[in-house]
């Protein structure tokens, strides 16, 4: 049984030792392809960073705008709070001098 045992492990080798050259054969095979990818992946990454650096600005321009729009929005607000105020005082008056 000894012997058995020695014929069933050299036979496991020789399927394991098959499949293993056969899994190289496939990576030899798959490394074009995996180099390509690498290569893709970096030019995607500078691309994207790029795309981020322009963002981040358009983004800065965004908000200075904002900025501008929400003073330029506070004082049409305030100048038209201010012409509600006067036109509050003078409707009495011009109604007043209607009826007369």
């Amino acid at each position: 049984t000894k012997l058995n045992r020695y014929k069933v492990g050299t036979k496991t080798l020789i399927e394991t030792k098959a499949v293993v050259d056969d899994l190289k054969k496939q990576l030899a095979a798959m490394q074009p392809t995996i180099e390509q990818a690498k290569k893709d992946t970096k030019e995607l990454m500078v691309q994207v960073e790029n795309d981020q650096a322009i963002a981040r600005e358009k983004s800065e321009a965004c908000a200075v705008d904002e900025k501008i729009a929400a003073e330029a929005a506070a004082e049409a607000n305030e100048i038209a709070t201010d012409c509600q105020q006067d036109l509050d005082e003078a409707l009495p008056e011009y109604y007043s001098a209607i009826k007369s």
